[in-house]
């Protein structure tokens, strides 16, 4: 499954779109776990294993 990046629309929950009336009776924890599950589609990564930051790459000064 490709995740299809034109068809992107970005606003806040209160103004009433169309889209974001689906999502206005959930939980916050749902509305994480469907983040969640975007994000690990968008970025291609396993949903119970995100990619960790590797510390070592960078330096302190």
């Amino acid at each position: 499954m490709k995740l299809d990046r034109s068809a992107f629309s970005c606003g806040k929950l209160i103004n009433n779109k169309k889209e974001s009336l689906f999502y206005k009776n959930f939980t916050l924890k749902q509305l994480f776990e469907i983040f969640h599950y975007l994000q690990s589609v968008s970025y291609n990564h396993k949903l119970n294993s995100p990619p960790r930051f590797d510390k070592t790459y960078f330096k302190i000064r």
